[in-house]
């Protein structure tokens, strides 16, 4: 099982056009904290479940020795114990229903909250996706701008050069002789 420790000791390998390594960092410390919650109270309902299957199972065995314990009673000739074992047993049958009915409000809380963190981390990473899309369109759009803008650049700079050379070359036909 992961940990919340594994989220936040993961670390992704670099690429050129990669996500925002700030956003990302953020976006990971969020899932590991709400994973940790979800691990604590997982490890606490675990606990819980456990605890009232000790009970089940106490209360199961007190039931089954009162229950052979009026048998040995009956096949021995003795009188039945009476109120006081019926109460046992009814007692033990009632502790048993209550344990089970609260292992299964645990076991369905669990389950409903397990969902909903899923369903919130989900839309999380939803949410980051398209933002990330986004910045890649802007930076996009800002790539191709600047290309745009090299390519005026180049334009003007050959043009300018081009001149120059004209300009050279018009010195040189003409007979102009500037050197000392």
């Amino acid at each position: 099982m992961i940990t919340p420790q594994d989220i936040v000791q993961k670390k992704f390998k670099r690429s050129f056009r990669g996500y925002d390594d700030i956003e990302v960092d953020a976006f990971l410390d969020r899932i590991a904290e709400d994973y940790g919650q979800m691990y604590e109270v997982y490890g606490q309902l675990k606990t819980k479940l456990s605890e009232l299957g000790q009970e089940l199972e106490e209360a199961r065995r007190r039931a089954d020795e009162a229950e052979r314990q009026a048998g040995d009673r009956e096949k021995n000739g003795a009188e039945p114990a009476g109120d006081s074992t019926a109460l046992q047993i009814k007692a033990a049958e009632i502790l048993i229903k209550e344990a089970e009915a609260a292992a299964a409000e645990i076991r369905e809380n669990a389950r409903v909250e397990a969902e909903q963190i899923v369903r919130e981390a989900e839309l999380s990473a939803a949410e980051t996706g398209q933002r990330a899309r986004a910045e890649i369109r802007l930076l996009e759009t800002k790539k191709q701008s600047i290309q745009r803008q090299m390519d005026v650049f180049r334009t003007r700079a050959r043009t300018m050069l081009r001149a120059q050379l004209a300009m050279l070359d018009d010195g040189e036909l003409s007979g102009d002789d500037d050197s000392c």
